[in-house]
């Protein structure tokens, strides 16, 4: 697994390492996959000011006010399924 590193300074500039995937963007939320989740970047006036997927680096800039992870779809599959189980049981 690559290395997945968040340094932000002055809560407008952002260098994320470990990005393998870019699932989504505009001036107000910045969607990356990493090897830890799905890490969302959340603020305004966001700009992808450096891509480099074949390195797994980004950098965003703007007024970055939330980074959240959220599960992904393939880590969350099945455990819905095994909590109806548990209730129907």
């Amino acid at each position: 697994m690559q290395t997945h590193n968040l340094v932000l300074t002055n809560r407008e500039f952002l260098e994320v390492s470990g990005v393998t995937y870019v699932s989504s963007f505009d001036d107000r939320e910045v969607v990356l996959d990493t090897g830890q989740g799905s890490l969302h970047v959340i603020g305004e006036d966001l700009n992808i000011s450096q891509l480099s997927l074949d390195q797994g680096n980004v950098v965003i800039q703007g007024k970055i006010m939330c980074m959240e992870y959220k599960a992904t779809a393939k880590s969350m599959k099945g455990k819905g399924k095994s909590l109806v189980n548990r209730i129907l049981k």
